[in-house]
């Protein structure tokens, strides 16, 4: 049977958990749902899929953030309790072979063997569906089931990951392994809540590859309107191979920090520099690092160029765990990834601004890209001109450019005003925010007065 080409669709994902708070902020994404549950061995339905416990308002929230255009369909088979079952499994299941959905995401395991053979058997007719289903190891053990079984995809969460956050093992009885570290979402009643672990892990992943499969416009291969009987599960692992860094590069955060603690002993007395340190920022933000001494500011400059390390919690940039590398490869990998622009003029004089920025770099650079940014900056015309002809204003635009040309993950500013009338100053930061905006660029620009942190549409305050 040939499969038609389909128009682009919403991601279609199907969580089978505890539910979904009627609280969420997306819930006119929700399609459908439906409760299973049990009373004197019998199985009854309705369709109060409200989440009293919070752990599917989570699962839900976690792929929401990584796949903005999904659409959901809850299966709540947990009691107050935390009850549920196998066989409440298997219904599960065997409901969503007559829905119309894309992705099964299920955070359970089975410790009986009461109906295994049946959820194995609807499993695999969902697979001949080309529908695919994300299922979490218990945590705390190696596997679980059904997470173990050859026809969904088991995902543990570990810490030691790939840049883009996860990776693949084929023939393995659990093949993904993921970003399991706490998240800050939405759980009921508009609380927020840390979520990490397997489930979080196996959201995180639902998430990714909802997202791809929506912007690859639902291309053949996954097209589950017209299913061929030859589809081979381990097309999708293939699939996922091939588009790793498309993947992630799309929707993953590029500063994540967790409970970040920065603390010395002075004369027997602990001082906190930095304390319960919480933030994410996402790819081309431009964010105002605001910090009432420079001490502070300086600091976590520092932590963020590898230079120092963090006394407790997470530091997550551009898919690296900081803390969980050895001082030689942090200070190498940041290096790469995190540049810092500095008040001091680093311009050579002898040379034209165009080989300034072309010069030196660490990567190849995209010479279109270069005239690219010239020309989104005004100063395309002044390209063969020497650094000294220029006014500070333009310089430090110049400086800027050199460092986005290299494409790295984070890009740190000193306070760049000095020298400046307050026209150029506001036009440096909009210069700034615009090419964060515009060329996906994340910029931190570090700053102890207030007045020029106002003027970014983002705070964080150390």
């Amino acid at each position: 049977m040939e499969n038609k080409k389909v128009k682009c669709k919403k991601t279609k994902i199907a969580i089978i958990d505890t539910g979904a708070s009627l609280t969420l902020p997306f819930t006119e994404d929700i399609f459908g749902g439906i409760f299973f549950s049990m009373q004197e061995n019998k199985i009854y339905a309705s369709h109060d899929w409200s989440d009293q416990l919070g752990h599917g308002s989570m699962v839900c929230s976690i792929i929401k953030r990584y796949c903005p255009d999904c659409l959901f369909y809850i299966v709540k088979i947990y009691d107050k309790q935390w009850l549920t079952s196998s066989v409440l499994l298997l219904q599960a299941l065997d409901h969503l072979l007559k829905i119309d959905i894309d992705i099964i995401n299920v955070s359970l395991s089975v410790s009986s063997h009461m109906y295994e053979k049946e959820i194995k058997d609807t499993l695999f007719e969902i697979w001949k569906q080309g529908k695919m289903v994300l299922v979490a190891v218990e945590n705390g053990k190696k596997e679980s089931f059904p997470a173990n079984y050859q026809y969904c995809y088991g995902v543990k969460s570990v810490k030691k990951l790939p840049q883009c956050g996860y990776y693949l093992k084929k023939n393995n009885n659990i093949e993904i392994f993921a970003d399991g570290y706490p998240e800050y979402v939405e759980e009921m009643e508009k609380r927020k809540k840390w979520f990490s672990g397997n489930s979080k892990a196996t959201a995180k992943m639902t998430g990714i590859i909802g997202h791809y499969l929506y912007i690859k416009n639902k291309d053949d291969l996954f097209n589950i309107n017209n299913v061929n009987s030859s589809f081979q599960k381990y097309k999708w692992a293939d699939f996922i191979n091939q588009n790793n860094n498309n993947l992630y590069k799309n929707i993953h955060e590029i500063v994540r920090c967790m409970e970040l603690c920065k603390n010395y002993c002075r004369e027997d007395i602990l001082v906190y520099v930095l304390r319960n340190l919480n933030i994410e920022v996402s790819r081309g933000e431009a964010v105002a690092i605001f910090g009432k001494n420079k001490t502070v500011t300086t600091e976590f400059s520092n932590i963020l160029l590898g230079k120092e390390t963090i006394t407790s919690g997470s530091l997550c940039i551009d898919g690296y765990f900081l803390e969980n590398l050895s001082s030689s490869k942090r200070n190498i990998i940041c290096k790469k990834i995190v540049k810092k622009i500095s008040n001091k003029n680093t311009l050579v004089n002898k040379i034209t601004v165009y080989e300034n920025i072309i010069k030196n770099s660490d990567k190849k650079i995209d010479l279109n890209y270069v005239e690219c940014l010239l020309d989104f900056a005004d100063i395309l015309d002044i390209k063969n001109k020497f650094p000294k002809e220029l006014s500070d204003f333009q310089q430090k635009k110049i400086m800027f450019i050199k460092e986005v040309v290299k494409r790295p993950a984070l890009i740190l500013v000193e306070e760049p005003l000095k020298s400046m009338n307050q026209i150029e100053k506001d036009k440096l930061i909009e210069f700034y925010i615009d090419v964060a905006t515009t060329f996906e660029q994340t910029i931190f620009v570090l700053t102890n007065k207030k007045n020029i942190a106002n003027k970014f549409n983002r705070i964080i305050e150390l």
